[in-house]
């Protein structure tokens, strides 16, 4: 039985045979490619405000389309990208979030009756993406494993029907593994990605999801120069991507990552201790700057903890406000209902606090870090809380 032929009905919406689907609607279609084309655009624009509104109007337009007679697969469509317009809004509320996800339900009930597993492909996928937004970490692993489950078995083991889709959507897996604390697989899905396209042949933005996740993985077998080199080529490719939230916070990661290095046996070389500090420095100071453009509020409180933790490796006698900013962050972090970044945060006051020999508050504090994340189902936000815990324990990391 020869494999089904993925079309990947949702992405490429421009195909022929689209046109030879019973019921389709050629003057919607065109509405909904403009629709499609318009969304696109807004993801590249370098203000997050005039991108937010620009996908807020496209979704006014095709709220009008909903009750025209349109093929099922233009149904779809419009329930997907409908979407993506409500992901340009605050997904921490719950009802925005829940409207994006009740899109595509509607897609994926449709997707489902006509057996379109192209489609299923993708609507997982996003339904993904919008889970790692508001830190669903296991749950967005499981919708991108679905994906790519989908997607392989209607290959039936042959070449990729979209190598870059494929070898991408696999990087994406292990990130959401890895905060899942998910290692073997999240490697598993690295290997995945790389068996299915070289990452010299991989587009810009998957070269840097692909060395970011390859950053946060030796970050956690404690190789911090392995980690730094993979941080900053993701950091060198989301540059070319401009200021988004995710070149703020790979910025961010990278200068986190300079301070890993200055803490193991290389800082205690005092020129090489001097340099990695100095590139924190100018990696917080870009991450900064990033972030303001993109208006990223995460991103900037984390490349502030990393700023907080700077000080601290420069001077530990003058950095004695850091607790005061960190638990500001702590604050902000509970009313955003940022897990990740509380866990960042409660990390980060441990590690002040210990430094300044309150061992008591600063293991307390790590303690929570490692709770909480274990509560969400998301043990690695806490891999640096628990491996300073062990520390202290005289325990192997």
């Amino acid at each position: 039985m020869p494999p089904l032929q993925l079309t990947f009905s949702l992405r490429q919406p421009e195909q022929a045979e689209w046109t030879r689907d019973p019921d389709f609607n050629a003057r919607v279609h065109q509405r909904l490619l403009a629709a499609r084309d318009r969304i696109l655009a807004s993801k590249a624009a370098s203000a997050a405000s005039a991108a937010s509104d620009q996908r807020l109007r496209v979704e006014a337009e095709l709220l009008r389309l909903i009750d025209q007679q349109v093929s099922i697969r233009q149904q779809m469509l419009l329930y997907y990208l409908l979407a993506q317009c409500a992901q340009a809004r605050d997904l921490a509320q719950t009802a925005h979030f829940h409207q994006a996800l009740e899109w595509l339900l509607r897609a994926e009930d449709l997707a489902s009756v006509a057996q379109d597993y192209g489609a299923l492909v993708d609507i997982h996928e996003f339904r993904g993406t919008l889970r790692r937004a508001v830190s669903h970490f296991r749950q967005a692993a499981e919708e991108f494993s679905l994906a790519l489950r989908i997607l392989r078995e209607h290959t039936e083991d042959r070449a990729s029907f979209d190598p870059e889709f494929e070898a991408t959507l696999a990087a994406k897996a292990a990130v959401m593994d890895y905060f899942a604390g998910r290692y073997s697989h999240a490697l598993e899905h690295m290997r995945l990605a790389a068996s299915t396209l070289p990452l010299a042949k991989l587009s810009v933005t998957g070269q840097g999801t692909h060395a970011w996740t390859l950053a946060l993985l030796y970050r956690q077998r404690g190789e911090p120069r392995e980690a730094l080199f993979n941080a900053e080529m993701a950091a060198s490719c989301y540059r070319k991507l401009g200021a988004t939230n995710s070149t703020c916070r790979i910025l961010g990661l990278a200068a986190d990552i300079c301070l890993d290095v200055v803490e193991s046996s290389v800082g205690a070389d005092l020129a090489a201790r001097a340099e990695y500090l100095d590139r924190a420095e100018r990696y917080v100071e870009e991450a900064l700057a990033v972030g303001q453009a993109a208006a990223d509020v995460p991103g900037i409180e984390l490349t502030g903890l990393a700023q907080a933790r700077l000080c601290r490796l420069r001077d530990p006698e003058g950095a004695t406000g850091m607790a005061t900013r960190i638990r500001a962050t702590i604050r902000l972090a509970r009313r955003m209902g940022d897990e990740s970044l509380l866990a960042a945060a409660e990390t980060a006051l441990g590690e002040d606090l210990l430094a300044r020999g309150e061992t008591v508050a600063g293991r307390r504090w790590l303690q929570r870090a490692v709770d909480m994340a274990w509560r969400i189902h998301a043990p690695g936000l806490a891999y640096r809380a628990q491996r300073r815990l062990r520390q202290m324990e005289g325990r192997n990391v």
